[in-house]
C-alpha cells in the first residue's frame, strides 16, 4: 500500500529534474536571450566589421535563438557617406556567417560630415 505513493513521487520527482533544462532553455528562447554560445564570438564579429572600409560604429547588436542551434540576429551600422553598401553588407554577412548566425538584418546609417 505505501509502495504505490512513494513510487509515483519517485517517478514524479524524476520527470520534474529532466524537464528542467527543457524549460530553462524554452524560457531563454522566448525572452530572445543572446545565445551563450555567442557570447565570445560576437565581439570578435563587432571587431572584424569596424576593419571594413567605410564603416565607423556597431550599434544596437540584437542575437537571439529562434529554434535549437538557429541563430538570428540583427545589427545597425553607422557608416561613411562615400562607403560602398554592397561591399559593407556582404562582408558584414559573411563575417556573421562564419560564426553560425543563419539569419542577420543589417541597417546602414550615415554618419554626418
Amino acid at each position: 500500500m505505501i509502495a504505490d505513493p512513494l513510487c509515483s513521487m519517485f517517478i514524479a520527482v524524476l520527470i520534474a529534474m529532466s524537464v528542467l533544462a527543457l524549460i530553462k532553455d524554452s524560457v531563454m528562447i522566448l525572452m530572445q536571450r543572446q545565445p551563450r554560445e555567442l557570447d565570445n564570438l560576437l565581439s570578435q564579429c563587432y571587431q572584424r566589421v569596424l576593419q571594413l572600409d567605410g564603416v565607423v560604429s556597431v550599434q544596437d547588436p540584437h542575437f537571439w535563438t529562434l529554434c535549437t542551434d538557429v541563430y538570428c540576429g540583427g545589427v545597425k551600422l553607422e557608416v561613411l557617406p562615400n562607403a560602398d553598401p554592397r561591399y559593407i553588407t556582404s562582408h558584414t554577412h559573411m563575417i556573421f556567417t562564419a560564426v553560425g548566425i543563419k539569419q542577420l538584418y543589417v541597417q546602414l546609417d550615415y554618419a554626418p560630415l
